[in-house]
C-alpha cells in the first residue's frame, strides 16, 4: 500500500503518524485535537523511539481533513 509521503522537511513519516494516531485512539481519542495528550506523554514518545511527536494539525493534514 501506498502511503503519502510529506512534502515538507519538517514533515513526519507516514508510519510514525499511523502508529501515533492509533496509539491515541487506543488511549481513547475522539477527536483530532484529542491527540495532544498523547503528544506531551514521554514515555510514549520513547516506546515508539520517535525523536518528536506529531500535534493534531499534522494528523489533519495528513488525512485531508479541515475541522471547523
Amino acid at each position: 500500500m501506498n502511503l503519502p509521503e510529506t512534502g515538507s522537511n519538517r514533515g513526519y513519516h507516514p508510519h510514525q503518524l499511523i502508529k501515533q494516531f492509533i496509539t491515541s485512539v487506543w488511549c481513547g481519542a475522539n477527536k483530532f485535537e484529542h491527540t495532544e495528550v498523547t503528544r506531551q506523554d514521554e514515555v510514549i514518545r520513547q516506546f515508539w523511539g520517535f525523536d518528536k511527536m506529531a500535534g493534531h494539525k499534522s494528523f489533519q493534514r495528513f488525512f485531508k481533513i479541515r475541522s471547523e
